[in-house]
């Protein structure tokens, strides 16, 4: 991943509407933030949610947890 003039920003995620992702048994809420070049997105998982994950040009992967989480993903 290259950051290309890309200004120090802060987010309050308060702010950023979620949108909902449904899974095979669970669902996800994205709060989105994109500048520049890259998009930043704060993920809360319900338990056992599994998704595929795809950023731009890359395999997508997938995420599982059985207690519920919260991701940080930069891409």
């Amino acid at each position: 991943m290259k950051i290309k003039d890309v200004p120090f920003s802060t987010v309050d995620w308060n702010t950023v509407k979620p949108t909902i992702h449904p899974g095979i048994t669970g669902e996800a809420y994205w709060r989105t933030f994109e500048l520049g070049n890259i998009r930043v997105r704060l993920v809360e998982y319900s338990p056992g949610y599994i998704a595929d994950q795809v950023a731009e040009d890359i395999n997508p992967h997938r995420t599982h947890t059985e207690k519920g989480a919260k991701l940080f993903i930069v891409d």
